[in-house]
């Protein structure tokens, strides 16, 4: 009887150190697939900003000043949640000029923070997203 009541009690803490270890690789699990999908998410709102960006200076490009482009991506991006500077975002024209028929490109560069950024020992994750449309008429 001594020796059945001495295995019970050594053995009575055994379930919460099982536990413990169990939720951290379940939190773990759970911050990984959050980040996953913010990521996604996340370069979905910066390839929408560089299009609306190229869809803007496709139809009203101005040879000189790219404000006008780079404002149209940023708003974009704000209404998505994201904060973007003019800084963030390039636009590459044809050294033509913007004549009809030819290309212009907004590229769009962000560098968002992860939940799991502590663990991997990363700080942010840069991405990149481009658009590309040609200039079909100044208006």
């Amino acid at each position: 009887m001594f020796l059945k009541c001495r295995l019970g009690v050594e053995q009575r803490g055994s379930n919460l150190v099982e536990m413990a270890m169990g939720l951290l690789v379940m939190v773990l699990l759970l911050a990984g697939v959050m980040d996953l999908g913010r990521v996604f998410n996340n370069y979905i709102i910066v390839t929408n900003a560089s299009r609306e960006g190229a869809r803007r200076a496709s139809r009203f490009a101005d040879p000189v000043d790219d404000a006008y482009v780079k404002q149209a991506a940023i708003d974009e991006a704000t209404n998505s949640g994201i904060t973007l500077g003019a800084g963030n975002i390039s636009v590459i024209r044809d050294p033509r000029g913007p004549t009809p028929g030819l290309p212009i490109t907004v590229t769009v560069d962000y560098s968002m923070p992860t939940i799991m950024s502590g663990v991997l020992g990363r700080a942010d994750l840069p991405m990149r997203g481009s658009s590309t449309m040609v200039v079909y008429g100044i208006q």
